[in-house]
């Protein structure tokens, strides 16, 4: 009897055992974290869009070198013209990754990437590819011209601020290819930082990382828009070359959030393997950036921009006027030595704000190769000459925070 009553319970609960696992669908965990490789339309005469192929290959190395990526998801938007794009799941299975095609898009135009509600719309199919995930992070990868509002770069159609004197736009002997020349042309393929910022607002919140793989965009004025939306902030001062950031080697380490890395690996790359060693790159801590604002404000107080010598001031590029300068070789213009205390207050929130940074000997702007003797890994344009950003630059909100 007692044999009898056993091997009914043991059935029984072997038959449920069957049954839950038969009937029930297979529960998906909810990522820690996914990773968002966003590459807008940006192909003009040069050849950005074969390098975006590079990159989204390139970070798949590094997955497949890592044995996956954890509890992690990882999402690339790809627009493959101007019209058509698609959002690309990118699964690590049996060692390598397999790419799956979650949604094309067609009849795509420029305010699609241009608008804050076109920019929340990719957003918002990626949220809903992420099954959930507890956080997210952006890598862009595109032109760029740092704050400046669309259509006052030199490849822009108008030309606003650049003139024919300034811009070396016949590409002679000494042109090189990098993220910035090129589909820029299309304004209306272009979006102000504005835009984006409230895209991420909308859509996510606050990330963890953004990541922007472009030109010009380490600019302080761009940070202080981003201070409330991600932890950390990295991009260059200068014009990044075409290749972009080495996803192969320092992946991961941005994944990872091993920023240390992530510079040394940069540096490595382009000092001594791409073929031109012109490279820089800042890791910004924006929960740093109100401080460094209040700071500034009370230097500003102080001392006139109007007063410091601008060409002794170490440059990011290589306008007929400076637009982007080393914000802590400003300072200490502006500070001039005679007020060593506000100086070094001034140095110790900025190591606060940078904690990672590299550069190469030189830096590349305008068809021309530039000096770095100093590099704080965030530019600032306060001083700048050009008389067509004066009012421009004070309608920041850097600006208006900091006069």
């Amino acid at each position: 009897m007692r044999k009898a009553i056993l091997f009914a319970v043991v059935s029984l609960l072997t038959f449920v055992s069957c049954h839950d696992h038969a009937d029930e669908p297979e529960i998906e965990m909810i990522p820690e974290e996914t990773i968002l490789m966003y590459f807008p339309w940006s192909q003009g005469d040069d050849h950005i869009y074969q390098n975006f192929l590079n990159n989204i290959s390139a970070m798949k190395m590094a997955v497949e070198m890592n044995r996956g990526i954890g509890q992690r998801k990882l999402l690339v938007y790809l627009a493959q013209s101007a019209t058509k794009g698609a959002l690309i799941d990118i699964v690590y299975k049996n060692g390598q990754c397999i790419e799956d095609t979650l949604k094309r898009y067609t009849n795509l135009n420029g305010r699609n990437y241009s608008t804050a509600a076109g920019i929340s719309s990719f957003f918002s199919d990626m949220k809903q590819a992420s099954q959930g995930s507890k956080s997210y992070s952006i890598i862009m990868g595109c032109h760029g011209m740092g704050w400046l509002p669309v259509g006052m770069g030199p490849s822009s159609a108008k030309k606003s601020l650049f003139d024919e004197e300034v811009f070396n736009g016949a590409k002679g002997s000494n042109h090189i290819e990098t993220r910035y020349l090129g589909h820029a042309s299309l304004e209306s393929y272009q979006t102000e930082v504005s835009d984006l910022c409230t895209a991420i607002k909308n859509s996510f919140g606050k990330i963890k990382m953004l990541v922007v793989d472009d030109c010009y965009m380490s600019n302080i004025e761009i940070a202080y828009d981003l201070k409330d939306l991600a932890d950390y902030y990295i991009a260059s001062t200068s014009e990044m070359m075409i290749a972009g950031l080495p996803y192969r080697t320092l992946g991961m380490d941005l994944i990872n959030g091993n920023y240390q890395n992530v510079c040394d690996k940069f540096h490595t790359y382009y000092s001594t393997e791409y073929k031109d060693h012109y490279g820089t790159l800042a890791v910004i801590k924006l929960s740093e950036v109100d401080a460094v604002a209040a700071l500034m404000k009370r230097i500003n107080a102080k001392y006139d921009s109007e007063s410091v010598n601008v060409n002794a001031i170490q440059p990011a590029d290589n306008w007929r006027y400076t637009i982007f300068f080393d914000m802590t070789d400003y300072v200490k213009a502006l500070c001039n030595s005679s007020d060593e205390g506000l100086y070094n207050e001034f140095l110790s929130a900025m190591d606060k704000l940078v904690p990672y940074k590299t550069c190469t000997n030189l830096y590349w702007s305008n068809d021309k190769e530039g000096v770095i003797n100093t590099f704080c890994g965030i530019t600032i344009s306060d001083p700048t000459r050009y008389s067509s950003l004066y009012h421009v630059k004070e309608e920041t909100n850097w600006w208006k925070a900091t006069h």
